[in-house]
C-alpha cells in the first residue's frame, strides 16, 4: 500500500499532517506499525491545496463520477497530462500522469492546473471567468 501525506515539521521535531485529505490518509494506517518514509521537497503546498479545492468543486458539480478517485484521474487524462507505457501484448497504452511532488514540478503542476480548469469549464459549460471567481473565494 502506497499512501503519499504532506507532513510539516515544527520546532519541536514532530511532523503533523498539513490537510484533510492527508488527514484522512494517515487515518487508514494502524497505530503502532512502523513505516518506512521517503521524504521530497513539496511544491507550494497552498497552490496543491487550492488544486484538490478546484477538483472538489468540480466534482460536486458533475453527474458522471461517483468515485472522487476515478474523477480525479478523468479529468487529469483528458487535461492531456499522461504518460505511455507498454502493456504485456506490446501495446503502447496512456494512463494518467502522477501528480505526486516527486513526479511533477511546479511549473508543470501549474500548467496541469489550468489545463484543468479549461478542461473543466468545456465539459461542463461553465463560463471560465465565473469559474476562476469562484475559485477566489476559497482562497
Amino acid at each position: 500500500m502506497a499512501v503519499e501525506i504532506i507532513l510539516k515539521k515544527s520546532f519541536d521535531g514532530k511532523f503533523s499532517v498539513v490537510d484533510a485529505l492527508g488527514e484522512e490518509q494517515a487515518r487508514t494506517l494502524k497505530i503502532g506499525k512502523p513505516y518506512k518514509f521517503k521524504v521530497t521537497g513539496t511544491r507550494d503546498i497552498k497552490f496543491h491545496s487550492k488544486f484538490f479545492v478546484m477538483l472538489n468543486e468540480i466534482y460536486k458539480n458533475q453527474e458522471q463520477f461517483n468515485n472522487f478517485e476515478q474523477f480525479r484521474k478523468a479529468i487529469i487524462f483528458d487535461s492531456g497530462f499522461v504518460e505511455e507505457r507498454m502493456n504485456l501484448q506490446g501495446e503502447i497504452v496512456l494512463e494518467t500522469k502522477s501528480i505526486s511532488f516527486a513526479n511533477m514540478d511546479e511549473l508543470e503542476f501549474e500548467r496541469l492546473y489550468n489545463a484543468v480548469i479549461d478542461t473543466a469549464v468545456a465539459w461542463l459549460g461553465w463560463d471560465k471567468e465565473a469559474f476562476i471567481e469562484h475559485l477566489m473565494s476559497f482562497i
